[in-house]
């Protein structure tokens, strides 16, 4: 597994009725994407851990994962995930496809991680917690270089044509992001839809998802408002079955987590600081008034 260098978002607290009892729970996103559900009182997982045999990564042989829910996010790779020109494009499919032939182990998550600082949301009443999830994977080439470890590591994505655009384009098949939804009172993830889309692909390929930066919010009304991705939107999703229900254009990317507040006309507000890298002459605060 790649050293992502990302430090573990922080967790969501909320209490949720399982098995006929009110339990207080702690979810635990992880950037290797896994979310641990841990009773916050005792410290035990809800729903059981296993251990998993780790053989790439030095030092390590055996992590526990929880039992439930299942990955976030991609963790595994096999050569019928490389991306194809019927995703994409020819050109994205080829430089893909000879990175892939330059040798080396592609590992999922990579260097960024699945999730990101911006961890998780809840709907307590729903018993429903969000995150918005990255599949992005890296490679540690065949041939070692001395790099301060003695592993050369190289990423899986960056089309050069992407890159100019200002989009990442990973290297395997879509979906390269999402917006997940884990059932506390279960442990299943309720739903996952594709966050994000890439303007620069023909219409009928564009919804992508994008790696992601920041994290949601949701209401007592519903909603999951989420901003995050590398395409500039600000979106609201319906908390129970995930469907997008809104999304407007920012002046730059909001690798940032919402905030909603009432104001002072009796108005419920979703604020959003859309100020991503490189956009500094673009950035803003902006509010929406909730109808």
């Amino acid at each position: 597994m790649p050293d992502h260098g990302v430090d573990a978002p922080p967790p969501a607290l909320l209490d949720v009725a399982i098995a006929g009892r009110t339990v207080p729970l702690l979810v635990q996103p992880t950037p290797l994407a896994y979310a641990f559900v841990l009773n916050r009182s005792s410290g035990e997982p809800v729903f059981g851990v296993e251990e998993l045999a780790v053989a790439a990564a030095p030092g390590e042989h055996v992590r526990r994962v929880p039992a439930r829910p299942p990955p976030l996010a991609r963790v595994a790779y096999a050569a019928a995930d490389l991306v194809r020109a019927e995703h994409t494009t020819e050109e994205h499919a080829t430089f893909c496809r000879e990175i892939v032939e330059r040798g080396g182990a592609v590992a999922f998550p990579g260097p960024l991680g699945a999730v990101s600082w911006g961890g998780a949301a809840a709907d307590p009443a729903l018993a429903y917690a969000f995150v918005n999830t990255t599949s992005v994977g890296g490679i540690a080439p065949a041939a070692p270089a001395d790099d301060g470890d003695g592993v050369a590591r190289v990423h899986f994505w960056w089309d050069p044509s992407a890159e100019r655009a200002g989009q990442a384009w990973p290297c395997q098949r879509p979906p390269w992001g999402e917006l997940v939804a884990l059932n506390l009172a279960t442990g299943d993830l309720a739903w996952r839809v594709p966050l994000g889309i890439t303007e620069t692909l023909p219409a009928r390929r564009q919804r992508t998802g994008c790696p992601s930066a920041g994290g949601p919010i949701a209401t007592a009304g519903g909603l999951v408002f989420v901003a995050a991705t590398d395409d500039r939107r600000f979106r609201a999703f319906a908390s129970r079955t995930g469907e997008q229900l809104w999304a407007v254009e920012l002046p730059a990317n909001a690798h940032a987590v919402p905030i909603t507040y009432l104001g002072g006309d009796g108005k419920q507000y979703v604020a959003i600081a859309a100020s991503g890298a490189g956009d500094a002459e673009d950035s803003a605060l902006i509010a929406f008034a909730l109808p």
